[in-house]
């Protein structure tokens, strides 16, 4: 993105076949996180077929801030961090015993999560240095069967996503003749933390959880067993509770410290892939008499990550977008046609019967 212009794009594509069009939507982290992006969805569409926008009085974009006013806004922030910490004491000194036990927790953890950045991942063909030039392609699953199958194996509906993400690497390893054995292979799962009273706010409330992925695993049922049992780990681990006093120490602190700790978790290899899953709008919304049919998210790559997974719900289906590195991933394709092909594995150990889903 131009940083000499607002942080967000919107391309639109003429010409799609069957009387369509599609919108390429790009906004910077900085300014939205997926569940940020979901609402602003909600502002633009509505479930009326009629829906249109409600018009504004205008727009006049402010000047930019002066140097002055640059150093006048930091000076600010940085005369609230007493009163922060001084409130943080005065909890402390009501509260001195639970505050003791919170703090030796997060320690604790913190300490453990920092542990785990420094020991990286194994090294794969999805960790090496990647390129400018990407692939994507994508798929969707119905969002009704997905429940069918946790309702039948339990856990969560991440639970079924990360056990179908894990029998697609394992497939496309093996059919690259790489060894599982001895494999620690890790995603990063972002995480929203906003609170109801912070739903429709821009900005970024998501923490991370690290969950490893058992490649090794021949039989489907005991790979999802195995993935609950990890994901479950890792919320007990207050791996959610470390990223979040970490994004308050960088509130207090400014960005720096936290940019930093980003950029060496990447480096280090903290995690081998990033698969985000944000919720939409669980029915179809319009804007100007216009359906929005479908919808495939996409998730930026890191510095040595050369495949990223995202998902999104809408009205009934789960999207797929697969993001990755043009020279790194030339099989992208394969391994996106291996999804349906898991997923309908996990159905027949639920029990289901397998529904072909034809993508567009």
């Amino acid at each position: 993105l131009d940083r000499g212009k607002p942080l967000w794009e919107l391309w639109f594509v003429e010409g799609v076949e069957g009387g369509r069009f599609a919108v390429i939507s790009k906004i910077h982290h900085a300014m939205a996180d997926g569940v940020a992006g979901a609402d602003l969805l909600s502002v633009l569409m509505g479930p009326d077929p009629k829906h249109s926008p409600a018009r504004s009085a205008g727009w006049e974009a402010r000047p930019a801030p002066s140097p002055q006013r640059l150093v006048f806004d930091e000076v600010t922030r940085i005369a609230r961090v007493p009163f922060s910490l001084m409130g943080a004491g005065w909890r402390a000194f009501t509260h001195p015993s639970e505050t003791l036990s919170t703090a030796r927790k997060e320690i604790a953890t913190l300490g453990a999560t920092l542990e785990k950045a420094m020991s990286p991942a194994s090294e794969t063909e999805f960790n090496q240095e990647i390129g400018p030039h990407r692939r994507f392609d994508w798929t969707r699953l119905e969002f009704e069967e997905i429940r069918e199958v946790r309702k039948q194996l339990g856990g969560t509906v991440n639970d079924v996503m990360l056990t179908v993400i894990t029998g697609v690497i394992r497939d496309n390893f093996i059919t690259r003749g790489l060894s599982l054995k001895g494999l620690d292979f890790r995603v990063m799962v972002p995480v929203n933390v906003r609170n109801l009273e912070e739903r429709g706010a821009l900005g970024n409330r998501v923490s991370m959880l690290l969950v490893p992925l058992p490649l090794d695993e021949v039989d489907p049922r005991r790979r999802h067993d195995r993935i609950c049992q990890a994901t479950r780990e890792a919320k007990e681990s207050s791996q959610q509770a470390t990223g979040e006093a970490l994004a308050e120490i960088a509130d207090l602190t400014g960005s720096g410290l936290l940019a930093w700790m980003v950029r060496v978790g990447l480096q280090s290899r903290i995690a081998n892939l990033v698969v985000t899953n944000v919720p939409g709008p669980p029915v179809a919304v319009y804007l100007f008499g216009a359906k929005l049919l479908e919808i495939y998210p996409v998730v930026p790559l890191g510095s040595n990550q050369a495949l990223g997974v995202a998902l999104f719900s809408y009205d009934g289906t789960l999207y797929w977008g697969f993001n990755a590195d043009w020279d790194q991933l030339p099989d992208l394709h394969e391994i996106v046609d291996l999804v349906q092909r898991e997923f309908a594995e996990l159905q027949a150990v639920a029990g289901r019967r397998p529904r072909v889903v034809a993508v567009s």
